[in-house]
């Protein structure tokens, strides 16, 4: 791991390390694959694959926006773990997975780019294997100003996913320095 952390900088090194924390805060069941929502860079899919899990990741096919399609097969690529991360295209709202198929899944900055968030964490919560933890991680006030001021300065609003947690599922909510972050189980 830390191999990789010096392979890909420090940007994967700062998402793997937010990962890596929700990964010990969680106990994950069994063999069930992950599922990674919004590939954007990748970072959360190899994060998450260096962690020896197999990942399924994910977005629109056609999303043309500046977050999606990025080079994540590149950055499996680079650190050994492509064959351990399955892409498919789909849309959050409306996932082709059947029900309880994923130990985990995990959203690393994408809720806010869904259309409909409340569908999307409905069908988070769907396609979630029992004893597992729906994981969205969503940029806090500070990142998204650091965001706006650095990178893209048109970034939109951080979405609480608290309002959308379907009926009889617990939610833990963790603030930290970047990002909140909110399990779902």
């Amino acid at each position: 791991i830390e191999q990789a952390k010096t392979i890909l900088g420090d940007d994967f090194s700062f998402f793997f390390d937010i990962i890596d924390a929700q990964l010990q805060r969680i106990d994950l069941p069994g063999e069930a694959p992950l599922l990674d929502v919004g590939t954007g860079m990748g970072r959360a899919a190899v994060a998450l694959a260096l962690h020896g899990h197999k990942v399924v990741t994910g977005e629109p096919a056609d999303d043309d926006s500046k977050y999606a399609k990025q080079a994540w097969r590149e950055l499996a690529r680079k650190v050994g773990v492509e064959e351990a991360i399955t892409f498919e295209p789909f849309e959050a709202e409306r996932m082709p997975f059947a029900d309880e198929t994923f130990g985990g899944v995990f959203m690393l900055g994408a809720l806010h780019h869904v259309s409909d968030p409340r569908a999307a964490v409905t069908e988070c919560s769907r396609v979630l294997a029992p004893g597992g933890a729906v994981c969205i991680m969503e940029p806090n006030a500070a990142m998204i100003e650091f965001i706006r001021t650095n990178k893209h300065h048109d970034h939109p609003d951080p979405t609480d996913p608290t309002p959308f947690v379907p009926r009889g599922r617990a939610l833990e909510t963790i603030h930290e320095e970047k990002f909140d972050i909110y399990l779902i189980r």
